[in-house]
């Protein structure tokens, strides 16, 4: 099967994706540290449930972060 035709379909996929990779220090400085203030205003935001952290975009999850590092890796393909 071709990266370009579905398991369902003869024709290619119409997958609509496109993807941009920007260094954003090419647009204005300081931008891990500008990104780093905002990161910890946003987690410091009041809980709308105490038990629970806020979650930022992009940000590790707590519960992800509890499972064994094995665990948390991806793997393709079947293993030997």
């Amino acid at each position: 099967m071709s990266f370009h035709t579905t398991h369902l379909a003869t024709r290619a996929a119409n997958l609509g994706q496109c993807f941009v990779a920007l260094n954003p220090a090419l647009f204005a400085g300081g931008f891990n540290e500008r990104m780093g203030d905002l990161m910890h205003q946003m987690r410091s935001l009041p809980h709308v449930d105490p038990a629970l952290p806020v979650l930022v975009p992009g940000g590790p999850s707590p519960t992800h972060l509890l499972l064994p590092t094995h665990a948390r890796t991806l793997t393709w393909g079947s293993r030997a």
